[in-house]
């Protein structure tokens, strides 16, 4: 079934939510230049935003579109960041959504909880792709950045390089079940307060996520 105008009202509602975030607020911390875990903080923020987005249209894809919307006014950023990176990421994000809330469901807490530490997880492998594509560097000179940055972080030797890359990944995934787990309860609010009945609404798409459990 297509999207009706109300859907595309607040996929572009939400995309552009999730493009300012992108724009302030992250590009604020990267001009701070000193705050852990910059990247994932903002993606969190902007996956909560288009997660709360897909608790208005509960249809599979909405989120890529909310993603591809947010990540077109990227352009507008006026910051010297790698915007085509950050492109990217928005895009590899969108699409990890997708695959936790159809691997889920989009009408279960879980399902959110998958697609948020699915999307933030991706910024542990995000480099090794920007770093080839935009950057030309080395697949192990990436790896040695990250182990050295994230044991400086963390407060490690970077010879203990296991347990950097687990605390790293347990980190993001920790900050991308938070984010869902705040969309799920922040979405269904708002939807309260509005007086919409969210997945109710979508009867066809409800049955879809049953009959694939």
């Amino acid at each position: 079934m297509r999207n009706t105008v109300r859907d595309l009202v607040y996929i572009g509602v939400f995309g552009a939510l999730w493009g300012v975030v992108e724009i302030s607020f992250g590009d604020l911390l990267h001009a701070v230049g000193s705050v852990p875990f910059t990247g994932s903080i903002v993606a969190t923020v902007g996956i909560t935003v288009a997660l709360v987005g897909r608790r208005f249209v509960p249809r599979r894809g909405a989120t890529l579109m909310t993603g591809v919307i947010a990540l077109l006014l990227k352009l507008l950023s006026p910051s010297g960041q790698a915007i085509a990176s950050v492109m990217l990421a928005i895009l590899a994000q969108s699409l990890l959504v997708e695959l936790g809330l159809l691997l889920l469901g989009q009408n279960r807490r879980v399902g959110y909880l998958l697609a948020g530490a699915l999307a933030i997880s991706w910024n542990m492998i995000h480099p090794f792709f920007s770093g080839l594509l935009f950057y030309g560097r080395e697949v192990a000179e990436v790896y040695v950045s990250m182990i050295e940055r994230g044991a400086d972080t963390l407060g490690l030797d970077a010879s203990a390089v296991w347990l950097v890359i687990a605390l790293l990944l347990l980190i993001r995934v920790v900050m991308g079940v938070f984010g869902g787990w705040v969309a799920w309860d922040l979405g269904g609010l708002v939807q309260q307060r509005m007086g919409r009945r969210g997945v109710e609404d979508y009867p066809e798409e409800l049955e879809g996520d049953q009959a694939a459990q």
